[in-house]
């Protein structure tokens, strides 16, 4: 490596790319609790692991497919929702497939340029790709906003919690009905020690009113 005489400079001419820095990391991390999980089923459900693929999955579409199958093979998973009390494998799919394309696009695109925007800057990047024709490759562009980088991080981070809840459940770790009745117990007892602190009946502790507070927020 040729030695960079001033960090702290770099550190600041890239704070124009921070977005798309943290939305790589993002996707990164999602990926290796991708790779987790099917590591999991391997060794916790090797024959149903082959079945969905003779060997480990190394390309998105494969991975994508592998959970997708996975979920079709064992129906406990398919009780564990992504968010609230829903699973619908084709958005699931769906966000996967996309998320992986836009880590594609920035992992191996140029970026030609970034310029303010509002709300924020979008770039544009510049990579080598299969054309229309087969056998053919071209140049093709993609433009990106911080504002989309933004929804690409918010879904890659809960989708990571859901992979990694499905790695638990896998291993026998994590029950969804059980969690579902504590979760509901959880959320009346907030109710009522909520009602009680509007009625003055007591001063709680500060553990108590983030717990209240945190029922409240959702």
């Amino acid at each position: 490596m040729i030695h960079h005489g001033n960090p702290k400079a770099f550190v600041d001419s890239a704070a124009d790319y921070g977005a798309i820095g943290r939305a790589l990391v993002v996707l990164s991390n999602l990926e290796f609790s991708h790779d987790q999980l099917m590591l999991t089923v391997t060794k916790e459900h090797p024959s149903l692991a082959t079945k969905l693929r003779p060997t480990f999955p190394r390309q998105y579409q494969q991975k994508v497919d592998f959970l997708i199958g996975l979920l079709v093979e064992l129906p406990n998973l398919r009780r564990i929702p992504v968010f609230g009390n829903s699973l619908n494998l084709l958005w699931l799919q769906y966000q996967f497939d996309e998320l992986y394309e836009v880590r594609n696009v920035i992992a191996h695109g140029s970026i030609f340029y970034s310029e303010s925007g509002d709300g924020g800057f979008s770039w544009k990047f510049d990579r080598v790709a299969r054309g229309s024709t087969k056998g053919t490759w071209t140049t093709t562009s993609t433009f990106i906003g911080s504002s989309f980088l933004a929804d690409v991080v918010n879904t890659a981070m809960l989708l990571k919690f859901y992979l990694g809840t499905l790695d638990l459940a896998v291993q026998g770790q994590f029950d969804w009905e059980k969690h579902y009745k504590e979760d509901c117990e959880m959320r009346a007892n907030a109710r009522v020690i909520k009602e009680e602190l509007n009625a003055g009946l007591y001063v709680a502790d500060d553990w108590i009113l983030r717990l209240v507070s945190q029922y409240d927020a959702e």
